[in-house]
């Protein structure tokens, strides 16, 4: 028996897709490569700079946050499974924080790989910052994985009018 296809939406894609994005998060293990790195460091024998520990320990808050709201986002998704909508929360953001925040993250996985990041325009507006920050850092990671080892991967983030475009661009 066939089932009859419902016709789909580009918004519900997009919302898919975004959802779909803390199983990559998780097995991509940015934020757990993040928090077990930072540990790490804060355990070498001598790791005694106050910039150094105050460093590791945001990330490792933060990337705390983040696996957080993944398990949270894993909930929902098996919610939507079972016939539930997908909660979006909007707030006022800036895409710029969110970006800096997934790339500290991704360096703090990633030590050694050159990110380099390109900003332009008016990166302020009303969106959900956690799955905006699940986007940008699947698009990231996914450059890493797949892309050239010795190559830096570039991440460009650009406000125009009412549209906030993001590309990321990697070798190989």
């Amino acid at each position: 028996r066939r089932r009859k296809q419902r016709p789909v939406s580009p918004v519900s894609c997009v919302i898919r897709g975004t959802c779909s994005s803390p199983c990559s998060d998780m097995t991509s293990r940015n934020p757990l490569n993040a928090i077990a790195l930072s540990a790490q460091s804060l355990l070498r024998p001598g790791t005694r700079d106050p910039a150094l520990v105050e460093s590791a320990a945001t990330r490792i808050s933060i990337s705390a946050k983040r696996m957080s709201a993944l398990v949270i986002d894993l909930l929902n998704l098996t919610r939507t499974r079972l016939g539930s909508s997908i909660p979006i929360v909007l707030a006022p953001t800036n895409l710029q924080e969110i970006c800096e925040s997934v790339i500290e993250e991704v360096s703090a996985a990633h030590p050694g790989k050159h990110l380099e990041v390109i900003y332009e325009g008016n990166l302020a507006g009303n969106s959900d910052s956690v799955k905006l920050g699940q986007v940008v850092s699947n698009l990231v990671a996914n450059a890493i994985e797949h892309g050239a080892q010795r190559e830096p991967v570039v991440l460009t983030v650009w406000g125009e009018d009412d549209r906030m475009p993001v590309a990321v661009h990697n070798e190989g």
